[in-house]
């Protein structure tokens, strides 16, 4: 039996049902190469505004964790936080008055479908900051990412182009079997292009907001270490039992195989 890897107090590869304040104080600092952050957005008006009485309230409760993720982040580490539209700029303004980070991009995940709207045009798209911590040299392993151009020139590289900062991924449709529930479930191929683009092999990922467990399963299935915290006890189940259907398969391939898989 392998011996458990650990992070301070706590065994890596492992979603723990836990509040991430509570949790990521358990964590040393500077202990985590790549930090992927899906918050509860703020809204006026839906379902994630429970916890708030107004926008201020949220963003101090955003301060608290977006202290701890900074705090935890390697020097050259990098921090994806995800936010709505409508929400998101609040955010970068506070991180970037409050912290030595730098703005890389601002990605946009662009799709297809979504709420339907009649008094303003109908919002299709998330946005995504991605920061690195400090002056230090960070990674970005460009080849792994690389995307096939639909122009055939010779000049390009023959491994694909450098993807845009406007991602196109549908969201999974409700008869697709990789659909959750979740309201917020990233597409797979989202969430592997961060892990790729911003870790390497063996990294620590930190995921505070688990959810339905996409970044955890991107995270596994590219041989990177990763730590999760989640409240919900039925988000907890869900992404469970998603490791454990990729544990199983790669077992299965490593049979079939004959070769190691991690």
């Amino acid at each position: 039996m392998s011996e458990k890897k650990t992070l301070g107090s706590l065994e890596l590869n492992r979603i723990y049902q836990m509040d991430c304040l509570e949790g990521m104080r358990l964590l040393p600092d500077g202990s985590v190469d790549l930090i992927i952050a899906d918050p509860p957005y703020f809204q006026i008006k839906g379902d994630f505004d429970f916890k708030w009485r107004s926008r201020r309230d949220w963003l101090e409760w955003c301060g608290l964790w977006i202290y701890q993720c900074v705090r935890v982040l390697k020097e050259g580490g990098s921090f994806y936080i995800w936010g709505g539209w409508s929400n998101i700029s609040w955010i970068q303004v506070y991180i970037e008055e409050n912290y030595d980070v730098t703005l890389r991009n601002k990605i946009i995940w662009h799709y297809g479908s979504g709420n339907r709207a009649t008094r303003i045009f109908a919002p299709r798209h998330e946005e995504c900051l991605f920061y690195t911590k400090g002056r230090k040299r960070y990674t970005f392993n460009i080849d792994d990412v690389r995307i096939t151009s639909k122009y055939n020139d010779k000049r390009n590289h023959p491994l694909g182009k450098n993807p845009t900062d406007c991602w196109y991924f549908n969201r999974y449709p409700a008869n697709d079997r990789r659909y959750t529930g979740h309201p917020t479930q990233k597409h797979d191929g989202v969430c592997n292009r961060i892990i790729k683009a911003s870790s390497n092999v063996d990294d620590i990922v930190l995921i505070p907001f688990v959810g339905s467990g996409s970044e955890c399963v991107a995270a596994l299935r590219n041989n990177r270490n990763f730590i999760g915290f989640e409240i919900e006890p039925e988000y907890v189940r869900i992404a469970n039992q998603r490791l454990e259907n990729v544990r199983d398969e790669l077992a299965e391939r490593k049979l079939t195989e004959g070769t190691d898989v991690e």
